[in-house]
């Protein structure tokens, strides 16, 4: 018999394109997938376990089944099982405590990773402590506009010679000049040896007053506590006097946070990636 040998390879060709053909999807559709490791602005879902470091105890949860078996054990608060959801987070923006986000990241998806979070990068220490200048210096000698200084002097009349209590140091201001540039005051008080509250916490004494500036001592005392703002829309906290030295006072409020000052243990497994 006399084979075709045009049509015989053509059936040959035709196979091989069916066979690449079925091998390029079967390895489409079932070849690994690569792995995605988690990088800043990736949008995260995890799962966690978290318990203080220092006795295993849980304190919150993603995981109904961990949290079902602390309720168990101690009455650990337990939610509907529909409250157990991923958490979900961009990494980078902040919204985790800091510790949390370094153990998240460079981690895969489906990956566990249990790490201990120090409070520094958790909720901060039981006290937050700030640096304060013991040393300030002021000028004798100020200009302000003058519909500024109107309004400092609550609508009163002034002229030159006109005495004022300073806006915000605690001795008075003589006018000296008033014209274009604005309204021109010197320090009516400013002598070494003055003492008074330039803040209302404590004492300040004027050490020097010389080339037109007035240096100034504050002079707190140690464990001594008052009652200020952190910021302008913060509640008012009490903060201690810690220490001071010739430069620098340091002080510090009580951390509120119910977590403050706490190593925290957090057993977390990365559920998705989506990448930035």
């Amino acid at each position: 018999m006399r084979i075709d040998k045009t049509g015989f390879v053509s059936f040959v060709i035709l196979c091989l394109l069916c066979a690449g053909t079925v091998a390029a999807y079967v390895y489409h559709e079932f070849a690994p997938m690569p792995e995605m490791t988690v990088e800043d602005g990736d949008t995260v879902s995890v799962w966690y376990v978290g318990r203080f470091a220092s006795n295993g105890t849980l304190f919150d949860t993603n995981v109904y089944e961990s949290a079902k078996q602390a309720n168990e054990e101690y009455g650990f608060a337990l939610k509907a099982r529909s409250a157990y959801k991923t958490l979900d987070f961009t990494l980078g923006k902040g919204s985790m405590v800091a510790g949390f986000e370094d153990a998240v990241n460079g981690m895969k998806v489906n990956e566990t990773k249990t790490v201990v979070i120090a409070p520094w990068e958790a909720y901060g220490n039981k006290t937050i402590p700030f640096d304060f200048d013991r040393i300030s210096e002021f000028n004798v000698t100020e200009t302000i506009p003058a519909d500024q200084f109107a309004y400092l002097a609550q609508g009163a009349e002034y002229s030159v010679g006109d005495v004022f209590p300073h806006y915000t140091n605690a001795w008075n201001i003589t006018v000296v000049s008033i014209d274009d540039a604005g309204v021109t005051f010197s320090a009516t008080d400013a002598a070494e040896g003055w003492r008074g509250n330039i803040y209302q916490w404590w004492n300040s004494t004027m050490t020097k007053v010389d080339d037109g500036v007035i240096v100034v001592r504050h002079d707190p005392a140690v464990g001594q506590k008052f009652d200020a703002r952190p910021s302008y829309f913060s509640p008012v906290v009490t903060y201690t006097v810690e220490s001071m030295n010739s430069t620098n006072i340091v002080i510090s409020y009580a951390n509120s946070h119910k977590l403050a000052g706490e190593y925290l243990q957090f057993k977390i497994t990365v559920a998705e990636v989506k990448k930035a």
